[in-house]
């Protein structure tokens, strides 16, 4: 069971590493200009037209971090439940906060690609516009970060009958 924790660990510093040069990729692209060969962090960059421009890149680059910033405290989550034994209250506060910041970033993902997109429709239009863009994923994180949190609120429960019955004893 170490080995599969273990695994997954690794699974989630090398996405968190992932995202992290994804956001740096941005950042080269929007505030230095750089152009790199193959690979395009935004459709829809400076002086095209359906650009959201500078504003753009910044609400991509906050709404990343959140995400970036989720999946590191999947990291320790993950990794303390390998002793949740020990650290058995813990390990549910940490299911809990990985579940809000899911939703955090799942929003403010939300939130900045239908800002994004309402600032390019508006410019290639010329005219006032409100775009909204969610998918099935954003729902789907949301339910699951309900699911996450119902467990770790399970588990609070379950910890306190136990101390109840330990008490009774």
């Amino acid at each position: 069971m170490k080995n599969t924790y273990l695994l997954i660990r690794y699974g989630v510093l090398l996405w968190i590493g992932l995202s992290v040069a994804g956001l740096v990729g941005l950042l080269a692209q929007a505030g230095l200009g750089l152009h790199i060969p193959f690979i395009t962090f935004d459709e829809r960059g400076p002086g095209a037209p359906s650009s959201a421009g500078l504003l753009g890149y910044v609400i991509a680059l906050s709404s990343g971090g959140l995400f970036v910033a989720a999946l590191f405290q999947g990291y320790l989550t993950v990794k303390r439940l390998e002793t949740i034994g020990e650290n058995w209250r813990q390990s549910a506060q940490d299911l809990r906060r990985l579940s809000v910041l899911l939703v955090i970033a799942t929003l403010a993902g939300f939130m900045g690609d239908s800002l994004i997109e309402t600032i390019a429709v508006m410019r290639a239009n010329g005219l006032p516009a409100l775009s909204l863009v969610l998918d099935f994923r954003d729902l789907s994180t949301i339910v699951i970060s309900l699911i996450i949190y119902l467990v770790s609120r399970a588990l609070d429960i379950a910890q306190a009958e136990i101390e109840e019955n330990r008490q009774f004893l």
